[in-house]
């Protein structure tokens, strides 16, 4: 895990750990769901919104 611009980013050395944590859940921590999503060169976190969730 590293924590590039205070936003946490995950790497992952077995595909079948990173296609649970894509498709597994809904994850909560602490009582607040976490949004977990596929990393893409354009991602900002000031302007992406989630168009949808599934709870």
């Amino acid at each position: 895990m590293s924590m590039d611009k205070d936003d946490p980013t995950l790497d992952f050395n077995d595909e079948e750990d990173f296609k649970n944590v894509l498709t597994k859940g809904p994850w909560v921590i602490f009582g607040q769901y976490l949004t977990v999503r596929h990393w893409l060169p354009n991602f900002s976190m000031a302007q992406d919104e989630v168009e949808s969730q599934v709870v």
